[in-house]
């Protein structure tokens, strides 16, 4: 449901809100911490979590700074 946010149900493509950019930044905080916890600790925890982290880091900074069409018209 869009986050719950008529700012976003209304335009579900290139809608934007308040709420989902906060949301969006706290995922990508995390994944920041997370990143930099799974590469500090790797003999640990394993390359997997290293690189689980850095990926999902990848996939919501691209998430929440490109529009969906970035990569076909043009680059973010």
């Amino acid at each position: 449901m869009a986050l719950g946010d008529p700012k976003l149900l209304a335009d579900t493509v290139h809608g934007y809100s308040e709420f989902g950019a906060d949301v969006a930044a706290l995922a990508c905080g995390y994944f920041i911490w997370d990143s930099y916890v799974s590469i500090r600790y790797v003999k640990l925890f394993g390359v997997g979590f290293a690189l689980h982290g850095l990926a999902s880091l990848t996939v919501f900074i691209f998430g929440f700074v490109c529009s969906p069409f970035g990569s076909v018209f043009s680059i973010c």
